[in-house]
């Protein structure tokens, strides 16, 4: 019965959209008086604001955007948060329920505050999602979803309309975990709060219209990951953390940008550039390298091509193959290059560093 719902739902959804919006503009007369259960309580709405504040507080000075941003709690058991094209937040009871600590709610907040300064939020309407959301309104006409919050279904309409990718998504989650830092909150809650929603996550039933949602995002435990590798590559680096969420400067912002500079640093003697672009515990490394290749060394290479022979994917790095070339000094139209390097690039809070180098070739 369930899927028949949903293949009817699919087909039918311009109907069911538009009786959607007609539905908005009467739910405040027809449905002024909400039911019980969706009175959100004001302790919960209280604690959302004063997160969010503190948030907007610290980071007003460098985006002065963030007065336009607004913070508002609506009635749903699963724990949830999104953001939409008016940069109005909108986070769950079922999130507030779950996060145990302000810590883990400055994460989330953080997340959603970081696509909208980012840039993230999408313009187009995701249909899968669209559908997924009629089923679950139509679920909540017909009560077969439990107790009805009209306001917190119409607001919901956002969260199902669009979709982030995998890099946007990660970097909301990088940038997200930086602004709460910013506004005193461990940056472990983020982390903390993924797992408790993933956790929750696995309890629902598997034809949940939330589990298509969930779907449609990269996995919980990937994102948790990535985020316990950046916290343990700060541990290691111990250096001051920069207020420059866009990371400019000496730092790499792409996996080619990193390989270039350091095959050119490392080919050419440089070992400054080496031990900037390198992760910490590989200082020593660099004197061993520059060491073991002195009668390859030219300060020339600083300013070779590159070239990358080959590209893969290894756990949470990237793997570039490269080798740097050059025309011959005697002009006759030749050129040389250096030995091919293996370079594992890892993307952390400082941007990609290099996790790991070895020759390819003799």
């Amino acid at each position: 019965m369930r899927e028949r719902a949903a293949a009817w739902v699919r087909g039918a959804l311009p109907l069911v959209l538009a009786g959607l919006l007609f539905f908005q503009a009467g739910a405040a007369t027809v449905f002024a008086a909400a039911p019980a259960e969706s009175i959100i309580p004001p302790a919960m709405e209280a604690r959302a604001r004063a997160v969010f504040e503190r948030l907007v507080d610290v980071l007003r000075a460098d985006y002065p955007e963030l007065e336009t941003y607004t913070i508002q709690v609506v009635h749903e058991k699963v724990a949830n948060a999104w953001i939409n094209q008016d940069h109005q937040i909108f986070v769950t009871t079922g999130l507030m329920d779950l996060m145990e600590t302000d810590d883990q709610l400055g994460g989330v907040i953080g997340h959603e505050i970081a696509h909208g300064i980012m840039g993230h939020i999408p313009h187009r309407i995701n249909q899968s999602l669209w559908s997924a959301f009629a089923v679950l309104a139509l679920g909540m006409l017909s009560s077969t979803q439990g107790p009805a919050d009209w306001g917190g279904l119409l607001e919901m309409r956002d969260l199902f309309m669009y979709a982030y990718s995998r890099e946007q998504e990660s970097e909301a989650d990088l940038v997200g975990m930086r602004l709460a830092q910013r506004a005193g909150y461990d940056p472990r809650g983020l982390v903390e709060a993924l797992e408790r929603m993933d956790s929750q996550r696995r309890g629902l039933s598997p034809d949940s219209v939330w589990q298509q949602l969930y779907q449609t995002h990269p996995p919980l435990s990937q994102r948790i990951s990535e985020l316990r590798l950046v916290l343990a590559t700060d541990a290691l680096s111990q250096s001051p953390r920069s207020g420059n969420l866009l990371m400019t400067g000496n730092v790499a912002q792409s996996p080619e940008e990193a390989a270039r500079r350091f095959a050119q640093a490392m080919w050419s003697g440089d070992r400054e550039t080496m031990e900037q672009l390198a992760l910490p515990r590989h200082t020593s490394q660099v004197s061993d390298w520059l060491s073991g290749q002195a009668g390859r060394l030219d300060p020339g290479w600083a300013k070779a091509e590159l070239e990358i022979a080959e590209r893969r994917t290894q756990g949470l790095d990237q793997v570039l193959v490269v080798r740097l070339w050059r025309p011959l000094a005697d002009g006759d139209g030749g050129e040389e290059s250096t030995p091919l390097v293996a370079l594992s690039l890892r993307r952390s809070a400082r941007g990609w560093l290099v996790a790991d180098w070895r020759l390819e070739d003799l």
